[in-house]
């Protein structure tokens, strides 16, 4: 019985501490998904043990501490993993980042900027699928594009920001698209709709000029283009994503992802979120983004 009720307390020492450890030992707060990991990691590795005979015979010889600094050893060392695969690669660098990854597809026409970057939602909405063509061989971008320039009046002129909103939100039951006038959003509200629309899984639309584009190098257009990854770089961990010192963050960037039916502006490029957000500031400039 008495055997039986050091396990217990060691099991309940374990559980009760809910640390979070850093590369070099230190503590780590408020990051709740590591946080999280840490819980379940703690539960699996006391588990692991509960039916252990060697391990019931190491508490019995050498004391509850014993089992305990064993129990958080394997744990730290499982903690030192999951931060090196999130790219942690010393305990002065921090990356942030949240992404719902687009394929880049190509405008089928010069005024299809619009269908092409709402196709290019769908897949990354893993909706496409659901897409009906005009006729029962349309299986390909191409007609796929055709299908959505039809349902949103797309004409040479180009597709309106309501009539992607409105054919996005027929694929999502919730977290529905809305837009906005870039120029009315603050940088920091723009960040935030940003951010909070990949955590919803819904990845964003720039409603652009283009020259405010670092890649386009001047050239003049209205176009849309998709965006589907935000990356923040900092000095430091923060206590939570909202928690950095203006003097500890190095860049926040955004992958857009461009059907222009011109190769030298069509593909996958990063550029810093000043850039993404400048191109929606112009007046008739949107952001199509999810909410809550």
């Amino acid at each position: 019985m008495k055997r039986v009720m050091s396990m217990v307390l060691v099991f309940c020492m374990v559980m009760g501490w809910g640390i979070a450890y850093g590369k070099d030992g230190t503590i780590l707060r408020g990051n709740k998904e590591l946080e999280q990991f840490i819980k379940e990691t703690e539960i699996e590795v006391t588990n692991s043990f509960k039916n252990s005979k060697e391990f019931e015979s190491m508490v019995k010889e050498y004391g509850q501490d014993a089992g305990v600094e064993l129990i958080n050893e394997i744990v730290q060392g499982k903690v030192e993993i999951y931060l090196n695969n999130l790219n942690k690669a010393n305990v002065n660098s921090y990356q942030y980042s949240v992404s719902v990854p687009v394929p880049l597809i190509k405008q089928s026409e010069k005024y299809y900027c619009g269908p092409a970057t709402v196709l290019q939602t769908l897949y990354g909405l893993q909706k496409a699928k659901e897409l009906s063509a005009p006729m029962p061989s349309g299986t390909t971008d191409v007609d796929k594009q055709d299908t959505l320039g039809e349902n949103m009046g797309t004409d040479t002129s180009g597709t309106m920001v309501y009539r992607m909103r409105n054919e996005l939100n027929k694929y999502v039951d919730s977290s529905k698209y809305v837009y906005k006038e870039g120029r009315t959003m603050s940088s920091s509200n723009f960040i935030t709709a940003v951010n909070n629309s990949l955590k919803k899984k819904r990845p964003v639309i720039l409603h652009a000029k283009t020259e405010y584009l670092p890649y386009y190098k001047g050239r003049e257009s209205r176009h849309y283009i998709s965006l589907d990854t935000y990356t923040l770089d900092a000095n430091v961990e923060p206590t939570s994503t909202k928690d950095f010192g203006t003097n500890s963050i190095r860049s926040r960037t955004v992958r857009l992802v461009d059907p222009n039916r011109r190769s030298a502006y069509r593909g996958f490029f990063t550029v810093p979120i000043e850039a993404a957000h400048n191109c929606v500031k112009p007046r008739e400039r949107y952001v199509i983004y999810g909410t809550n």
